[in-house]
C-alpha cells in the first residue's frame, strides 16, 4: 500500500470547487429532462388517435399530408379524412363527404394503427365513454 500525501486545502482552492459542484449539479438537472423527439408520422397518428378519443368515439381524424418544416419545428398537416359514426342515429352516412366511411373508417384505421409512446401520452386520461 503507498503512503499518499493528501496535503491541506487552502480556504480558494474549496471555494472553487464549490463552484464547480453547483455547475455539475446543473448538468446534472439538465440530463434529467431529455428532449423528447416524435416524427411527422407518429404526430399524425397520434393526432388521429386522439381525434377519436377527444369526440367520444364519434369522429376521427386520419389520412392526414402534411409538411415539416424544420427551421421553425412546425408540421402544418393537411387533407384530412373525417370518419363519423353514432349507433343512436346510424342513418347518417357520409356526414362530413365522400370519403367519410363511418364505422367502416375507424376499423380501417385502427386495423393499422400502432400506438406510439406520443400516441399514449396525448390519450391518456380521457374517460372512456360506452361505445358509440
Amino acid at each position: 500500500m503507498q503512503n499518499l500525501d493528501l496535503g491541506m486545502l487552502e480556504e480558494g482552492d474549496e471555494e472553487e470547487e464549490s463552484d464547480n459542484d453547483s455547475e455539475d449539479e446543473t448538468i446534472e438537472v439538465e440530463r434529467r429532462a431529455p428532449t423528447i423527439i416524435f416524427s411527422p408520422s407518429e404526430v399524425a397518428q397520434a393526432f388521429s388517435h386522439f381525434s377519436y378519443w377527444a369526440t367520444g368515439r364519434k369522429r376521427l381524424v386520419c389520412d392526414i399530408q402534411g409538411v415539416f418544416c424544420e427551421e421553425v419545428n412546425k408540421l402544418r398537416l393537411s387533407d384530412p379524412v373525417i370518419h363519423y359514426y353514432n349507433s343512436k342515429k346510424d342513418g347518417r352516412k357520409m356526414v362530413h363527404g365522400r370519403t367519410d366511411r363511418g364505422r367502416k373508417g375507424f376499423a380501417m384505421f385502427f386495423e393499422t394503427h400502432d400506438c406510439s409512446r406520443l400516441c399514449r401520452l396525448v390519450t391518456k386520461g380521457f374517460k372512456r365513454p360506452a361505445r358509440a
